[in-house]
């Protein structure tokens, strides 16, 4: 189906299964999000805003499922080569750039300890901390 659909030859019977995998058709199986594998999917999206949302939701879901807290940490800028506060000038030159050139970092994150987390940006590549890279957060 999904061959005939890449290449505009799907028939409108091809077209009513795939519209019954949207959650609100009335004939959808809807799958319960409290078992595997669902519980760990994983959500592809191109919007900002979705992807916030989902990870702020996310985030509390596994406060309450762990029993842990909920950390909010704000951002600490340190400048690349001396590892120190920026400068006045650099933090002027920073505020003036484009959302877009800065990365959209966030101020502040909320984290959970055992929480899985994945960069998004090539932030430090020599310390493997590249787009993609995922992980768990933990104290230490």
């Amino acid at each position: 189906m999904l061959d005939k659909l890449r290449i505009g030859e799907c028939t409108h019977e091809d077209i009513e299964e795939i519209n019954k995998l949207v959650l609100s058709h009335p004939e959808c199986e809807k799958p319960d999000f409290q078992q595997e594998p669902w519980s760990n999917a994983v959500l592809v999206t191109s919007r900002h805003a979705v992807r916030e949302q989902w990870n702020e939701h996310s985030t509390i879901k596994h406060s309450i499922m762990t029993g842990n807290i909920r950390y909010s940490v704000k951002a600490e800028d340190l400048d690349r080569d001396t590892k120190k506060e920026p400068s006045m000038e650099a933090r002027l030159a920073v505020a003036e750039l484009e959302a877009k050139q800065t990365g959209k970092l966030k101020d502040e994150i909320q984290l959970t300890v055992g929480m899985k987390a994945m960069v998004l940006l090539n932030l430090a590549t020599e310390a493997d901390i590249a787009n993609g890279t995922r992980g768990e957060t933990s104290m230490g």
